[in-house]
């Protein structure tokens, strides 16, 4: 007689053909299977196969039978585990390993379970992962803040006061309210302060104010309205009310509590210039040392900003672009008189900035001379320059700044024919940086450059198109811990305060990423690296500039010209379009609605 096929277990049991097991557990296994099963004398041609499987996470707990006879293996894990203590089953070290690499990583566990089911590895519940990943979160949340904590003293030294820069981080890509209900759009927001001390822009704390609490929602949506967030019912995540704005005052006062917290001052404060955080840095800061002031500075990148557009604002007389006959042109010229405005305030504070060694008291005598002499450049009289141009011109034909400016250069403008009335209004556009108030605020030339790099980071583990209500605190500590040491040293910090052991393989690919890391770092910040850079991006403009000169074609957007004709701004009395009609009457209603 034939052989009756033995059933697939795998599709009995429901999982799929693969498995994710310890090679060594499974060699105990069989082993155990094979030497048992000589044991008895009824069986001589063993059949084995999995007789129960017991699915826990990634992982699996499985038996061996034999076909031929009645011989059943108990039940092997095949898997590590995490001994705690107390009742209770074990976790699995890969389960905690996997619930901790998610935090670094932009998906959620919905994707997780995605990809684990086009490899055929049966995906675990995804309520058992988020149950699992609250005491992950828990523990990776707190190993940032002592890591920030250990950097924080470390970047103070001996006199307990540092040099921050703060800037907030929102979950939309812009601040506004939405349509339909009136609500503004951002529901989290992460702060981040980053010293200036060491020159290694180390992440010394970090607050994140949230909104959503899917506990409350859901409790709410069954009745209960005494679920209030935040605070109103157990295990409420919200630390915002749903209807209040996110405050980057009260973002910048828990900032300054945790410094204050740790016995380390403030003594300055860079922001940008729409930002309130420096304020509630401030106050906590006072709260715990009255004496103490915190002094705000500008970020020179954002002056810089307002600088050029100012200056786009400004009106200047026609002729001081000659050879420019049309209006476009002369617009176009203004842009690029902006943008060369704007490097060339930079270049000489910059240099005066390291000639006088920051000392803004020489940097003000000597800075009104240096304005005149930049003016007369404009005009074609570079005969101070040499000595008073702070070293963005040297005065000879082949040396001048029209030859130096890239934006000049690249647009073809070799000189200009200001007026009087241009005389007088560049020097307004100049003094907004280089005056005394902007080399006050811009003093140390300090940026907040390197907390924008922290908002990518956070980008890459927080999107902005995906809310992670539950996880945003650990998500948040494995970007800052990234920052602060780099990916595999903050991977294995991660491992060890969980207590999972790394076995050799895991510790050869963190070391190698933090290798690779270290070097894209330098390679990055290396000056052939940026020079490079900088050729790069001077050839893409002069092929554009080129590419739009030849083409001369109209641009082939237009609003609203497919739809009907009614629905022009022409046909509707008034010129009012539809849209915007609709736009006016939801604001008006929200207006009645606030009042």
């Amino acid at each position: 007689m034939r052989d009756r096929k033995p059933a697939d277990q795998s599709q009995k049991s429901g999982l799929g053909k693969m498995r994710l097991v310890h090679v060594d557990k499974n060699c105990d296994m069989w082993n155990f299977a094979i030497e048992e099963h000589l044991k008895l004398d009824n069986c001589s041609r063993p059949k084995f196969q999995p007789a129960k499987e017991e699915k826990r996470g990634v992982v699996v707990a499985q038996s061996l039978r034999c076909v031929n006879c009645s011989f059943v293996t108990p039940l092997f894990k095949l898997y590590e585990e995490i001994r705690k203590p107390g009742r209770g089953r074990s976790a699995a070290v890969q389960n905690l390993e996997l619930n901790a690499a998610v935090t670094s990583t932009s998906i959620g566990f919905k994707k997780l379970r995605f990809l684990l089911a086009a490899l055929d590895l049966s995906p675990p519940s995804e309520s058992g992962m988020h149950q699992m990943s609250q005491t992950v979160c828990d523990k990776i949340a707190q190993l940032s803040s002592d890591d920030m904590n250990q950097k924080l003293l470390q970047a103070s030294g001996l006199e307990k006061n540092i040099h921050i820069s703060v800037d907030t981080r929102y979950n939309t890509s812009g601040i506004r309210n939405s349509r339909r209900t009136g609500l503004p759009t951002a529901t989290q927001s992460t702060t981040v302060a980053m010293e200036k001390q060491t020159g290694k822009n180390y992440i010394v704390s970090a607050f994140t104010q949230n909104k959503l609490c899917p506990k409350g929602a859901l409790l709410r949506s069954k009745g209960d309205q005494t679920a209030t967030c935040p605070g109103g019912h157990t295990g409420c995540i919200a630390n915002v009310d749903k209807l209040e704005s996110l405050s980057e005052y009260e973002s910048g006062r828990e900032i300054g509590r945790n410094i204050a917290g740790a016995g380390v001052t403030v003594a300055y404060c860079t922001t940008d210039g729409d930002s309130r955080l420096h304020k509630g840095v401030a106050q906590s800061i006072q709260e715990a040392n009255p004496s103490h002031q915190v002094k705000r500075l500008a970020d020179l990148v954002h002056l810089s900003q307002t600088q050029v557009k100012r200056a786009k604002k400004k009106t200047f007389s026609p002729h001081l672009f000659p050879g420019m006959t049309t209006k476009k042109d002369r617009q176009e010229c203004k842009c690029v008189l902006a943008a060369d405005l704007k490097n060339r305030s930079s270049m000489i504070l910059k240099h005066m900035s390291e000639k006088f060694n920051a000392d803004t008291d020489q940097m003000k005598h000597e800075m009104p001379s240096v304005i005149n002499a930049v003016l007369q450049c404009y005009g074609g009289d570079c005969s101070d320059c040499a000595e008073k141009s702070a070293g963005t011109c040297a005065g000879g034909d082949s040396d001048n700044w029209f030859v130096r400016s890239r934006s000049l250069r690249e647009n073809g403008i070799t000189a200009l024919h200001p007026s009087e009335t241009d005389i007088q209004t560049m020097p307004e556009i100049l003094l907004i940086v280089l005056g005394d108030e902007g080399i006050e605020k811009t003093w140390g030339l300090s940026t907040t450059q390197s907390n924008e790099a922290a908002n990518r980071a956070l980008s890459s583990r927080c999107p902005k198109n995906v809310k992670f209500s539950k996880s945003i605190t650990a998500r948040v500590g494995s970007a800052i811990l990234t920052c602060n040491n780099g990916p595999g040293d903050a991977q294995r910090k991660i491992s060890h305060r969980l207590g999972l052991p790394m076995s050799r393989g895991q510790k050869r690919y963190h070391a190698a990423e933090q290798k690779r890391n270290t070097y894209s770092q330098r390679h990055r910040r290396s000056p052939s690296t940026q020079t490079r850079r900088l050729q790069q991006d001077a050839k893409t403009r002069r092929d554009k500039l080129k590419r739009r000169q030849q083409a001369q074609l109209p641009s082939d957007y237009k609003k609203h010209q497919l739809d009907d004709s009614s629905s022009s701004s022409d046909s509707i009395p008034g010129g009012e379009s539809p849209d915007k009609r609709l736009r006016r009457s939801v604001r008006r209603d929200h207006k009645y609605h606030c009042l």
